[in-house]
C-alpha cells in the first residue's frame, strides 16, 4: 500500500513540475496553485471585474479596444501580482552574487527569489515595461546548480526581457482576445464556428513560436556562460526531475518548450564555438 501511494504521490508531482514549466503569457493565471496567500483568489473577482468592465464599454470598436487595453494592463501588472501571490524576496548578496553575469546586459532586470516552485517553475521572466521588468527564480536552483549553471538560467530568462519574448506571449494572447471578441461584435454568426475551427491551429501555432523563443534564449544563455554550460545545466534540471526529459504524442506539439534532446543537439551544433559560446555568424 506504501508503495501504491508513493508511486501516486511521484505522479502527482510529476503532472505538477509538467504545468509548472510553462513561461507563456497564459503562466500567471494558470499558475494558481494551493498557495495560503490571498492573492490567489484575488484572480476570479479580478476576471470579472474585467469581464463587466469590457461588457460596460459601448459596443463595436470601443469594447475591442478595451480588451487590447486591459490586456495590456493585465501584461503590466503580471510580475507585481505574481511577485506577491508567490511571497516573492529580493535575492540575497551571494545569490544575487552567483548570478551577476547574467544580470550585468543590455535590459535592466530586477531578480527576485521564490521558495515555493509551484508558482513560477525554475524560473521564469514577467513584465513587458521598460524598468519593471522581473525575473523570478526559485530557490532551490541555488542548491541544485553551481554558479555558472545558474548564470545560464537566469541569462536565459533575461533573453526573454532582451528579445521581448515576453511582449510577444502577452501579444498572442491579447491579439487572439481582441479578435474573438471583434467577432462576437461585429460577426457573431460566426463566432462559434471559428473558434471551434481556429482554436486547435491557434494553439499549435502560439506553441511553436515559444518554442523558438525557448531556443533562442538558450542560444544567448549560451553567449553568457557557455554552450557545454547550458548543456550540462539542462541535464542536471533533468536529473533532479526539475524539468521534463521528453514529451510525446501531442504534447510534443502543444508544449511550450521544445524537448531537451533537441535543446542539446542546437547547442552542440558546429555553429557554436565550444569555448566561448558565440556563434560563427549573426543569428
Amino acid at each position: 500500500m506504501r508503495g501504491w501511494r508513493d508511486s501516486v504521490a511521484a505522479e502527482r508531482e510529476r503532472i505538477g513540475q509538467f504545468f509548472a514549466l510553462a513561461a507563456a503569457p497564459f503562466s500567471v493565471s494558470t499558475g494558481l496553485r494551493s498557495h495560503p496567500r490571498l492573492a490567489r483568489f484575488a484572480v476570479v473577482p479580478i476576471a470579472i471585474a474585467g469581464g463587466i468592465l469590457v461588457v460596460s464599454i459601448p459596443s463595436g470598436w470601443p469594447r475591442v479596444v478595451a480588451t487590447l487595453v486591459l490586456g495590456g494592463v493585465v501584461a503590466a501588472v503580471a510580475p507585481y501580482w505574481l511577485g506577491y501571490a508567490a511571497g516573492a524576496r529580493r535575492p540575497t548578496d551571494d545569490e544575487r552574487a552567483a548570478v551577476a553575469a547574467a544580470l550585468d546586459g543590455s535590459v535592466a532586470v530586477r531578480l527576485r527569489v521564490v521558495d515555493d516552485t509551484t508558482w513560477v517553475g525554475n524560473a521564469t521572466a514577467a513584465g513587458v515595461v521598460p524598468g519593471h521588468r522581473y525575473v523570478f527564480v526559485a530557490a532551490d536552483l541555488f542548491d541544485v546548480l553551481d554558479e555558472e549553471s545558474c548564470t545560464a538560467v537566469v541569462a536565459h530568462e533575461v533573453a526573454h526581457h532582451a528579445r521581448r519574448h515576453v511582449l510577444l506571449r502577452h501579444a498572442l494572447a491579447v491579439a487572439a482576445a481582441g479578435y474573438v471578441v471583434a467577432l462576437a461584435e461585429f460577426v457573431p454568426f460566426q463566432l462559434l464556428p471559428t473558434v471551434a475551427v481556429g482554436a486547435v491551429p491557434y494553439l499549435l501555432v502560439s506553441a511553436w513560436i515559444v518554442r523558438r523563443t525557448e531556443l533562442v534564449a538558450d542560444r544567448a544563455a549560451a553567449r553568457t556562460t557557455s554552450p557545454a554550460v547550458v548543456a550540462d545545466t539542462l541535464t542536471t534540471l533533468v536529473d533532479e526531475g526539475l524539468i521534463l526529459g521528453q514529451t510525446t504524442g501531442l504534447g510534443q506539439l502543444l508544449t511550450e518548450h521544445p524537448s531537451v534532446d533537441v535543446r542539446l543537439a542546437r547547442l552542440r551544433a558546429p555553429e557554436f564555438d565550444q569555448s566561448g559560446g558565440r556563434r560563427n555568424h549573426r543569428e
